[in-house]
């Protein structure tokens, strides 16, 4: 991990908190090894604590653990506009084919597992 003089200058260019980009950090090398295990990331949950309410205060996760929802909003605050737009795309895209694959269960569900809210 990044020493924390080095994490402040990044979070400063970020406008977050050296703190929360350790978090996120720390939360997309988690998701890293299991896309590379081949592992469900649909049901990612990390013990590792974002601190969300800095990103979206209005969102509080059922279980306290961070879910992939919440790390797709954390990439809102990394990428560029451009990029997080791809990115929200692509995963809407794979949500659509799996919904047309799906037959015995409803597609809200796997969106609640994810952590997406309001679903």
């Amino acid at each position: 991990m990044l020493e924390q003089s080095d994490r402040q200058i990044i979070a400063k260019r970020f406008k977050i908190s050296d703190v929360l980009l350790k978090q996120i950090l720390k939360c997309l090398t988690n998701i890293r090894n299991i896309c590379a295990h081949n592992d469900r990331l649909f049901c990612y949950r990390d013990k590792y604590t974002l601190k969300f309410k800095e990103i979206d205060s209005n969102y509080t996760p059922k279980d306290n653990l961070t879910n992939l929802y919440m790390m797709i909003r954390a990439m809102q605050i990394l990428l560029e506009k451009r990029q997080y737009n791809s990115l929200v795309k692509a995963v809407e895209k794979e949500i659509n084919k799996l919904n047309n694959k799906l037959n015995s269960i409803n597609i809200n569900n796997i969106l609640r597992i994810m952590g997406y809210p309001n679903v």
